[in-house]
């Protein structure tokens, strides 16, 4: 018991480490009107493990855009996921709840299905309202993974309730997960290319179905027959640079006012597909490929910033929702010689540490000092 009364204490430390750097950036709009409130970008990524990044002792990949935010800001040593797998840990962020404590005790426990209903109640302060109420624009781009509708979801009808409803104005990305179908993009609340004279079918496979070598992880066949122009839409390859696009525009489109930016990628979970240009980029295969993709998703969110003049008075995190996972992908990284959590043991679904300690650098000019790392390495 004390091994998993420890597991919640670490969890909560990560939870209130978040709070406290969003809920500080949140005062500032009370105080001295001369003062702009400042900008918050969260980046939360998908399954990348504590060994991942250049600044966390990876060797086999390069990340110097995340490796320089570590080095303009600080670096967590200590930071802990909500749980070691997605929906949860997502639901812990967004509500800052444990999530086997969600709704009424039922709890939140594993990944979510494709027709599961919206798991947090609007009634919930998310971290999407909280910068609402403050007067932020808000918005949510990249996976979701945490339902829509009420009962059953019904994906050829408006998905709601849903992001819009937890408090952000905007929101688009992959409604589940990469792997995992109706294999489809949400803009807001419908899908995107949705036509209601060739609507989503279940159980009427889609003809047209990607295969990927086995290196680039499991995906799951899909389901789904109909909205064939919605399906054509959706490129596996193509998603990384979707979503960071979509997420410049926001920044561009809201740069007048102060803004948070929720930024959960589909990198680096599997299948790992890489755009063509980050192919055979690292020394870890597929897996490194992808983590490189995510390292200029972020460059260009920290570039967009700093173009716009943005960069001195932005808040921004990048951490991950669980530790890496040892799938067939992260297995042939392994003998590459890559640490996907470095020499903690365990990964993602475990309960070891290896499952739930993330890599969390943060940045916000003026406020947090450039340079260092939590806790304090000994002298």
């Amino acid at each position: 018991m004390s091994h998993f009364r420890n597991l919640e204490q670490e969890e909560m430390k990560l939870r209130k480490l978040i709070l406290l750097l969003l809920l500080q950036s949140c005062v500032l709009l009370s105080s001295s009107t001369a003062e702009q409130p400042p900008n918050v970008v969260l980046i939360f990524a998908d399954d990348l493990g504590y060994g991942d990044l250049g600044c966390y002792g990876a060797t086999k990949v390069q990340t110097p855009n995340i490796d320089k935010i570590a080095a303009d800001g600080r670096r967590f040593t200590d930071a802990h996921s909500a749980s070691a797998v997605c929906t949860p840990s997502r639901y812990g962020l967004l509500t800052g709840q444990y999530p086997f404590r969600a709704n009424g005790g039922e709890g939140v426990w594993g990944p979510c299905s494709h027709f599961q209903s919206l798991l947090i109640d609007t009634n919930k302060l998310t971290l999407g309202q909280l910068f609402k109420n403050k007067g932020y624009a808000t918005a949510a781009i990249g996976k979701w993974h945490l339902g829509f509708g009420k009962g059953k979801t019904d994906w050829n009808k408006p998905l709601r309730p849903g992001p819009l409803e937890l408090g952000f104005d905007y929101y688009f990305g992959v409604p589940k997960v990469n792997s995992g179908f109706p294999y489809v993009y949400v803009e807001n609340d419908r899908v995107v290319g949705y036509d209601p004279n060739d609507p989503i079918v279940f159980k009427k496979p889609y003809s047209k179905t990607t295969t990927y070598p086995p290196e680039a992880g499991r995906k799951t066949p899909n389901a789904v027959g109909g909205a064939k122009q919605a399906h054509a839409i959706y490129d596996d390859e193509k998603t990384g640079t979707l979503l960071t696009e979509k997420a410049v525009t926001w920044i561009e489109e809201n740069k007048g006012q102060p803004f948070f930016l929720y930024f959960p990628t589909t990198n680096i979970h599997h299948p790992f597909t890489p755009a063509p240009q980050f192919k055979g980029t690292s020394q870890a295969g597929l897996y490194g490929d992808y983590i490189h993709e995510f390292d200029w998703m972020v460059g260009e969110i920290v570039n967009c910033l700093a173009n716009n003049g943005l960069a001195d008075n932005t808040l921004i995190i990048v951490t991950s929702d669980n530790g890496g996972m040892f799938n067939r992908g992260g297995q042939d990284a392994f003998q590459a010689g890559h640490r996907q959590n470095g020499d903690l043991l365990g990964f993602k679904f475990g309960v070891w540490e290896g499952g739930q300690r993330v890599p969390f650098v943060a940045k916000w000019p003026g406020k947090i000092k450039a340079g260092t790392v939590w806790p304090p390495l000994p002298r």
